[in-house]
């Protein structure tokens, strides 16, 4: 597993283009959905399971399911973006549709928000969905901005396909049925994948750094120390609240969330805008 380069970006949302997923990742972090009754701040979280032994729980995840998760770090065209070699079609034809996964991803959080506690919700959930919210914006106007300069009614009318709706789909169904450390889970290919594709390409001999691939996704998507903390974080829950049974549905989720980031990525190979 590769660790990030906290050079490229701030830990911050500044300056990073459109909805890039680290967007989401810094702003999961952050989230005051800690516990599965009441949402402290993550620091009171962490100290509330301070005594647990930590598990490496993450790369215990990944290592059960090195099948899957190798195939989503190393699929063709994220290496085709790396190498400069993407269809730029192709790419915006991406962009559209990752906006339209953002848009769905305003629907998970509020999904989420069902499972915390009023003072959680009045306290900071405005805040959070706005920030959601304000990423959707972002990607529009990277996919309406030069370069891309994707017509904004094309923008606008786009249509998920019907794997990524089934993703999407997949994921708000998750808030109804699941508890918040499942839907974490579920995640976790979404908020540490894309930093591990992104920052195995960061500074690779193979990567042609003056693509717009490498700007718009690669440095957009290196997430600095947000996924070690994030790592962190979820390593400290499962020790505190693992069991048997609950590992056994956490590694069909983490499976799920791998097949349907692979589904999309094979799908970019093949569309165009």
């Amino acid at each position: 597993m590769s660790t990030s380069n906290p050079s490229v970006y701030p830990e911050s949302d500044q300056d990073r283009p459109g909805g890039s997923r680290v967007h989401l990742a810094l702003s999961q972090l952050d989230i005051d959905i800690a516990h599965p009754l009441r949402g402290p701040h993550i620091t009171k979280a962490l100290r509330h399971v301070g005594a647990a032994p930590l598990v490496d729980f993450v790369d215990g995840m990944i290592k059960a399911n090195q099948d899957l998760w190798d195939k989503m770090i190393n699929n063709q065209f994220c290496l085709q973006m790396a190498t400069g070699k993407a269809g730029i079609n192709n790419f915006k034809w991406y962009m559209v549709q990752d906006m339209l996964y953002l848009k769905n991803y305003v629907y998970f959080k509020l999904g989420y928000y069902a499972k915390a506690d009023w003072d959680t919700i009045s306290s900071e959930a405005s805040a959070r969905i706005g920030k959601d919210v304000g990423y959707v914006g972002g990607q529009i106007k990277t996919c309406t901005d030069p370069p891309l300069s994707v017509p904004p009614q094309v923008v606008n009318s786009a249509v998920a396909v019907t794997h990524v709706q089934a993703y999407c789909d997949y994921l708000i169904s998750s808030t109804i049925i699941e508890d918040w450390f499942s839907l974490h889970v579920l995640m976790l290919p979404c908020l540490i994948g894309y930093d591990t594709i992104a920052t195995k390409y960061l500074n690779n001999p193979i990567t042609d750094k003056d693509s717009i691939y490498y700007k718009l996704w690669i440095q957009a998507n290196v997430g600095g120390s947000s996924p070690a903390r994030y790592r962190e974080f979820l390593d400290k829950y499962a020790a505190a609240y693992g069991s048997p049974v609950a590992h056994e549905k956490w590694q069909k989720l983490f499976r799920k969330s791998c097949e349907m980031e692979i589904g999309f990525w094979e799908l970019c190979l093949t569309n165009k805008i």
